[in-house]
């Protein structure tokens, strides 16, 4: 893949149009280490839950849904 990734902001606002993400990852990956991926985890952590993770030839595919806000 090549390309431009957006800023913490346009990154955080995409997140957040969605109801779930897939995110896959090397298994060893090191935590957030950019203000883009640290933006990520601050937008899962808080407004997704954990679905499924699978990890599979050094790979982990993991599955966020949106958590349910109180009015539904």
């Amino acid at each position: 893949m090549n390309g431009v990734e957006g800023t913490p902001e346009q990154i955080t606002a995409a997140m957040l149009g969605v109801h779930r993400i897939v995110v896959v990852s090397d298994a060893s990956a090191p935590s957030a280490l950019t203000d883009r991926d640290r933006a990520k985890q601050r937008v899962l952590r808080a407004h997704f839950v954990r679905c499924s993770e699978t990890e599979a030839r050094g790979r982990r595919v993991t599955v966020y849904q949106r958590r349910r806000s109180r009015s539904e």
